[in-house]
């Protein structure tokens, strides 16, 4: 079994820090990608931005935007990745208030608990050095802040461990389902907490999917 970083703080204190907490980070996976809908973007924009969501992720996006909805977001931030955006885009149609920024910084990265033994390192440290930036900036809002993210689930996890100021391979490998829902506070000794993980309970079991 591995062992809770030091930096991530155990259910019974993440109970008493809470109402303490800096910052609250929801992390949303996109919703299922598919070929259905390409036909809406030129094929250019397909190759560079890789699949739109399918009918499937459609669903599951709609869903995961009214499960939302009650909730007040200061910050959103979403990849420009086709399938997290469009995923964003139906989160937003339920905080019309609010405006999304379009980072290519949180596009997916590599799993770091298997990283192929061909891939060129330049393209690890650029990966790590985005999600260890994103992370610091995040770090940085006000006390009560609440941020969403929307992007993809290796980054998800590679996030939560530069959170945590550890090693992604020392942190509980966690399932991040599509349209999931995962939600993280900081506490003022800037020690990670995490609430929930692949939230998931908006979905029927037929609505949920992995890839």
């Amino acid at each position: 079994m591995k062992k809770v970083p030091k930096q991530m703080a155990n259910n019974d204190e993440a109970d008493s820090a809470l109402e303490g907490a800096r910052v609250n980070i929801y992390c949303v996976r996109h919703g299922q990608a598919g070929t259905e809908h390409v036909w809406r973007y030129a094929a250019d924009k397909i190759k560079s931005l890789g699949l739109p969501l399918s009918k499937l992720g459609q669903l599951q996006a709609g869903k995961l935007a009214n499960y939302l909805s009650k909730i007040h977001f200061d910050h959103i931030y979403g990849s420009d990745l086709l399938r997290a955006y469009e995923t964003a885009q139906f989160i937003l149609e339920e905080h019309q208030y609010a405006s999304m920024n379009i980072m290519p910084d949180i596009r997916e990265v590599h799993s770091w608990n298997n990283i192929e033994s061909k891939l060129d390192s330049s393209v690890i440290k650029e990966e790590q050095e985005r999600v260890q930036s994103f992370a610091q900036m995040l770090k940085r809002y006000e006390r009560g802040e609440q941020v969403l993210v929307v992007s993809h689930g290796n980054f998800i996890r590679s996030l939560l461990a530069a959170l945590a100021g550890c090693d992604v391979q020392s942190m509980p490998l966690l399932e991040i389902y599509n349209a999931s829902l995962t939600t993280v506070f900081i506490d003022t000794n800037e020690r990670l907490h995490i609430q929930e993980s692949n939230n998931t309970q908006f979905l029927s079991k037929t609505e949920t999917s992995l890839t």
